[in-house]
């Protein structure tokens, strides 16, 4: 079965990059937005799948490993989807220089694929902030539901200082989740200005 899912993804590769190889320099744009549409899509189920198969159900998480393989696997074939666009056209940027269209039509490319890599470099950020919030949120429902825990069996003697150390961190949870979700905010601003 894993090599039969091996052969299966080694000839989507196949038939992505030959797709890609005959695309002209504005079919591969059509393609670069097409495939950043599918990544808003594929943050919006992470999103709404850490919600709820984790926060709704009471710190369940038996379905969370799975989604994030699928996640993974979603945004490492659109990466590498990427990456092809941005190698197709630095060879058809550098075919321009070298042939009649000149200068100016190769720095062209040159700056789309600056603005290309600039684009996943921020996406990546994304993601690495995404996946932080999702373990800070994780770490804050599995506090409060060891709070219900501690509070159901061991109302007086669980503390010594009153609980106050328990407080403290759920505070620092709480500014790390909000800090974490500005940063993603701010992330997204500096795609959306790409």
């Amino acid at each position: 079965s894993t090599s039969t899912s091996s052969s299966t993804t080694s000839s989507s590769k196949a038939q992505i990059k030959e797709t890609l190889q005959k695309q002209t320099p504005y079919e591969l744009l059509q393609t670069l937005f097409q495939l950043q549409n599918e990544r808003v899509k594929t943050f919006q189920k992470f999103n709404s799948g850490l919600e709820n198969t984790v926060l709704k159900s009471s710190g369940n998480m038996t379905q969370y490993p799975n989604l994030v393989t699928s996640t993974t696997a979603t945004f490492v074939v659109l990466s590498n989807s990427i990456k092809d666009i941005v190698r197709l056209l630095e060879e058809k940027g550098s075919r321009s220089i070298d042939g009649s269209k000149g200068q100016k039509q190769g720095q062209e490319y040159k700056d789309v694929i600056k603005f290309i890599k600039l684009l996943q470099s921020h996406e990546k950020e994304k993601l690495h902030l995404t996946a932080a919030l999702h373990l800070e949120l994780m770490r804050e429902q599995n506090r409060e539901l060891l709070d219900i825990d501690v509070g159901n069996t061991n109302s007086s003697t669980s503390n010594s200082d009153g609980g106050g150390g328990d407080e403290k961190i759920g505070i620092l949870l709480r500014q790390s989740i909000s800090s974490l979700r500005g940063k993603i905010n701010e992330c997204i601003e500096n795609i959306n200005d790409v």
